[in-house]
């Protein structure tokens, strides 16, 4: 619509011969810069410019990769959308504000890397061969015609001409020769090797390379597939007997010495056993993609010691005992708090209420942080 001092005209109604003073007003279109805040803003990569893509619906949509410095996820956050409307105005926030100068962060570590799905992919293409059509499709994705069956090769494709090497991993003029790319190479991590890209060729390419490498990463996903199912959260053989055998020194030393720090290390001591689970739970855990080495020991493993402000459950709760189930002055490792079971397993009503507890704390500290 068009503004004449206090008259407004509809351009959908009406036409009217454009003067010198009016004011025209239009919707957003594709291309404009649009600032986007999510509060609270803590720093500068909490206001960043982007370039809008006009979509059906009323959310915003944002890349998941750029969430880092919003600190922001997808179940409900409510973020705020300005419209620079000067020529200045926009040129600042381009130039200022974009997501590009945002790269890294203030104290030099990078802010903002490859998250979730596109580490996976990246994970899972560095071991795995794939036919030559879905090669050429993942390439086509780039813009680029090319045939060959190796992940590895695919990955280079998405990157500059940057050497780097990290453990396993090594890359030598962009060319990926050996490793699987992880969280501590592909994530928001100092001397990672976004970090390496952005301080060789620019905040820009690092992150026009983050783009790539998820397109490819989404592509590959799409024809393989990955999925967690039932069978995921049964513990292997291997993995059981190794698990049994921690469990059985840890309680005997404790019969020994009644010392309840015995209890403590145990559930920490069976991460040692995980190199024995290999399934889509660990895929997850190795490539970065979600979860850790404590999520899989008490799915598959044990809960172990549950304390409250850091100590065992009181002896005194109930005149001498933890609970009204154990006898007084029982000091079993059940009564102070050690949960032998699993989430796969099940927990007993007495391990269920201690498990509570411990939870509960957590619950109270993270809400009132």
């Amino acid at each position: 619509y068009v503004c004449q001092g206090r008259r407004r005209h509809d351009l959908r109604i009406s036409s009217p011969t454009l003067e010198v003073g009016m004011v025209v007003h239009r919707y957003i279109r594709d291309g404009d810069i649009l600032l986007l805040n999510r509060q609270p803003s803590l720093h500068s990569g909490s206001l960043m410019a982007h370039k809008a893509k006009v979509v059906p619906g009323d959310t915003i949509r944002i890349n998941s990769c750029v969430t880092g410095p919003y600190n922001a996820d997808f179940d409900g956050d409510e973020m705020n959308l300005h419209a620079p409307q000067g020529v200045q105005a926009r040129a600042e926030a381009a130039v200022l504000l974009g997501v590009a100068q945002n790269v890294l962060s203030s104290n030099g570590s990078p802010s903002l890397g490859c998250i979730q799905d596109t580490l996976l992919g990246c994970f899972l293409l560095s071991e795995e061969n794939i036919p030559e059509h879905v090669f050429e499709h993942c390439a086509g994705t780039l813009g680029e015609y090319r045939r060959g069956t190796l992940g590895r090769t695919l990955l280079s494709l998405c990157l500059p001409p940057v050497t780097y090497r990290r453990g396993d991993v090594r890359i030598l003029r962009g060319q990926l020769i050996g490793g699987k790319l992880g969280k501590k190479d592909l994530g928001a991590a100092r001397n990672s090797l976004v970090h390496r890209i952005a301080l060789d060729f620019g905040e820009r390419e690092a992150l026009q390379t983050i783009a790539r490498l998820q397109k490819v990463a989404h592509a590959f996903l799409a024809w393989r597939g990955f999925s967690i199912g039932l069978s995921d959260a049964i513990a292997p053989p291997a993995y059981r007997e190794e698990c049994a055998r921690l469990q059985v020194e840890g309680l005997c030393r404790y019969q020994q010495t009644l010392d309840p720090a015995h209890l403590g290390g145990l559930r920490d001591a069976m991460g040692a056993a995980l190199p024995h689970v290999q399934n889509s739970f660990s895929t997850c855990i190795r490539s970065g993609a979600k979860g850790n080495k404590l999520n899989l020991t008490s799915l598959l493993g044990l809960l172990g010691s549950q304390k409250v402000r850091g100590k065992h459950p009181s002896l005194e709760a109930w005149g001498g005992r933890s609970l009204p189930h154990y006898k007084r002055g029982e000091v079993s490792p059940e009564s102070l708090g050690f949960v032998r079971s699993s989430y796969a397993k099940g927990l007993s009503p007495q391990e269920l209420f201690f498990h509570a507890s411990s939870g509960r704390e957590g619950l109270i500290d993270t809400s009132i942080k």
